[in-house]
């Protein structure tokens, strides 16, 4: 289960002591499954960063199975699947 608490004041404190220099680019997770794919909630989760993020820069998502990776590039108009390992 996601655990939002700490992780917004741990990123601006990265943020502010690089100098502005430091940002958030994505989070990842994994998902006790061989072939991991992004469930409702992740859906739902990624929709809402990048609408809190108010600018047109893509994320990163990534998703660790038992035996592969999934990864996309999460952006405003479109999420775009990037490398599904097996």
């Amino acid at each position: 289960m996601r655990e939002p608490d700490g992780h917004q004041g741990t990123a601006t404190e990265m943020w502010a002591a690089s100098g502005g220099e430091v940002a958030y680019i994505g989070e990842w997770h994994t998902h006790p499954e061989n072939v991991p794919s992004p469930s409702g909630i992740d859906q739902r989760e990624w929709r809402r960063l990048i609408a809190k993020q108010g600018r047109n820069v893509p994320l990163v998502a990534a998703i660790v199975g038992t035996s592969s990776l999934y990864v996309a590039l999460l952006g405003i108009r479109h999420t775009e699947s990037l490398l599904e390992t097996t």
